[in-house]
């Protein structure tokens, strides 16, 4: 699933007409690093559905 979203978020972002929206990244957000690669490529924000499903609400808790 995140090799596809990352694509799509990269089709998203070399479209002209789209440069100025802003874009969530989703799609396999498991880890922090994951978070970095989407923010790398361009995202304005992230979602972690999947994770918080898997994992519970955990993965969102302050450390």
């Amino acid at each position: 699933m995140k090799p596809v979203a990352l694509r799509f978020l990269q089709q998203m972002r070399s479209a002209p007409e789209l440069a100025d929206l802003p874009v969530s990244g989703i799609g396999g957000n498991e880890t922090w690093r994951d978070a970095c690669e989407f923010i790398l490529m361009g995202a304005t924000t992230l979602q972690v559905t999947t994770s918080v499903m898997q994992y519970g609400y955990r993965v969102a808790r302050r450390t």
